[in-house]
């Protein structure tokens, strides 16, 4: 009870193919038999995919593969120069040191300028 491309015949012509009535449908016992041999009416749902699997599927992507290579060697850089790298307390400590002395040479210099 097969009709090759259904979709390029008539309805008509499909309808005949098939065994059935278009005002009426099936006959029950007719519908009952189909049921029995060829099952119900339904189309079959796609197998669910696991959500780890999907997951992982993210990470197929050279590019992703990539940027997580990255993402390691940056924080292994960054890690190796924490545990190594001096304290910057003692720059900022110069830093300050200099910036105040700064200014003590403009306090100097104005009062020399300045008229007595």
């Amino acid at each position: 009870m097969r009709v090759p491309g259904p979709h390029a015949e008539t309805a008509d012509r499909v309808v005949s193919e098939l065994g059935s009535d278009p005002q009426r449908g099936l006959d029950g016992a007719e519908a009952r038999a189909r049921l029995q041999s060829q099952g119900p009416n339904e189309l079959r749902g796609a197998p669910q995919v696991p959500g780890w699997r999907k997951f992982l599927g993210q990470f197929a992507d050279p590019l992703v593969v990539l940027l997580l290579a990255a993402v390691v060697v940056s924080l292994a850089v960054w890690t190796a120069n924490v545990v190594t790298a001096p304290s910057t307390a003692p720059y900022m400590k110069s830093r300050t040191y200099s910036g105040e002395r700064f200014f003590q040479v403009v306090r100097v210099r104005r009062s020399r300028c300045a008229p007595t």
